[in-house]
């Protein structure tokens, strides 16, 4: 993965967030994994496939999720909804990443998971970079990996 391919998918996550005016996400230096990859609450996988192969992450607290849900005028928090959000965002963070590569560029359904203790298997012979991130004092990381 390029570095200017990560700022597309960073700038993603800045982007999605500037249609909360109050409030302002705060992105973290990126850093190389290949294994113990955080997971809070909720986390929505996409699998990326075409001109571009791998996938992505993103993964918050439930506290986010419901500052989201209000901020965005959802109504009462619940686990649907919650659910709900997080594909949301990853789908939006990753279909913002296709208009700016070239070629083809297709993304999966979101896959949400819930929890911190699961075994989902990441393509570790992909080099992916976890960024931290943080909104409204939440700490919130998304996880990106492509070839």
């Amino acid at each position: 993965m390029k570095e200017e391919d990560l700022k597309i998918y960073s700038d993603g996550v800045v982007n999605y967030f500037k249609q909360f005016a109050e409030s302002k996400v705060v992105l973290n230096a990126p850093a190389l994994k290949s294994d113990n990859f955080t997971f809070f609450d909720y986390s929505a996988i996409i699998g990326i496939s075409g001109a571009v192969k791998g996938g992505i992450y993103i993964t918050v607290s439930t506290a986010m999720l419901d500052d989201l849900i209000v901020a965005m005028g959802m109504g009462a928090p619940d686990d649907s909804l919650r659910r709900d959000m997080i594909g949301e965002v990853a789908n939006n963070i990753s279909g913002n990443a296709g208009d700016k590569f070239s070629g083809e560029f297709k993304i999966s359904v979101p896959i949400v998971v819930t929890g911190k203790d699961h075994n989902i298997q990441l393509p570790v012979k992909i080099p992916a970079y976890a960024v931290p991130f943080e909104w409204k004092g939440h700490k919130s990381q998304f996880v990106v990996g492509t070839e």
